[in-house]
């Protein structure tokens, strides 16, 4: 088996449990359950990180890093403020049809994390980069 360093075996634990949650619902990413999507055996995930609420901050900063990725390209487009408006709810709106479980992770992830006193500080940040 080839060796992958934590850091990208992290990512790729953030990557599953993003689809596990979008797939399932946040009560169905089970750190079993993760490490399946992946394609890992269970010990990978305690290697690559100590809690689920330290990858479910991942998952969050992974989903807001995509998002601005795609909000910088819709106002790379646009030659108006009018326009860049227009993109951005146009281009969310399609991603939120074209994925609505993606969505609903968010609003779990969000809601789970305003609950959980070692995530209580990510939904401000995850506000705060939208905002930006």
């Amino acid at each position: 088996m080839t060796r992958i360093p934590a850091a990208e075996r992290r990512a790729a634990l953030a990557a599953a449990a993003r689809t596990v949650i979008a797939r399932e619902g946040l009560a169905a990413a089970t750190t079993r359950a993760i490490v399946a999507e992946a394609g890992m055996p269970l010990a990978s995930f305690h290697y690559a990180v100590a809690s689920r609420d330290e990858l479910l901050r991942d998952v969050v900063e992974l989903v807001v890093a995509d998002e601005g990725t795609a909000a910088a390209t819709f106002l790379a487009t646009a030659s108006t403020p009018r326009e860049a408006i227009k993109l951005a709810l146009t281009g969310y709106l399609d991603h939120v049809k074209s994925d609505p479980g993606n969505e609903q992770a968010m609003f779990e992830l969000t809601q789970y994390a305003l609950r959980t006193p070692q995530l209580a500080d990510l939904p401000a940040e995850q506000y705060r980069s939208y905002h930006a």
